[in-house]
């Protein structure tokens, strides 16, 4: 389903909702959207902005952008950092096991 911003040639602004972009061509060829304030069939596509999410902060909306390379720049830190702690724990075992094992020293 999609949502239309409509225009009639007199002006009035309406909605109206479609299967699909193919269904709203055949629906307007056919003369079968009509305007809901004058009845006329000569419609348009209005200017449309696609929806983009929104939070309140403040009891304004701003708008929240999640790029792909912001989502995969965060996503890279996130593995360095376990990466790199996966690694300092590794380190610290063997070298825990070698003071068990009578061989190197934390110190070393």
């Amino acid at each position: 389903m999609i949502l239309y911003q409509l225009l009639c040639h007199k002006g009035h602004d309406f909605e109206a909702w479609f299967c699909d972009s193919g269904t709203y061509d055949q629906q307007v060829v056919a003369g079968d959207v009509a305007c809901p304030f004058c009845g006329t069939s000569v419609v348009t596509k209005a200017p449309m902005a696609p929806h983009v999410a929104t939070r309140l902060v403040g009891g304004r909306h701003r708008i929240m952008l999640l790029t792909a390379a912001l989502f995969g720049a965060v996503l890279t830190v996130i593995g360095l950092s376990v990466n790199d702690t996966v690694v300092v724990f590794d380190r610290v075992r063997e070298k825990w096991r070698g003071t068990r094992e009578g061989g190197a020293t934390f110190a070393e």
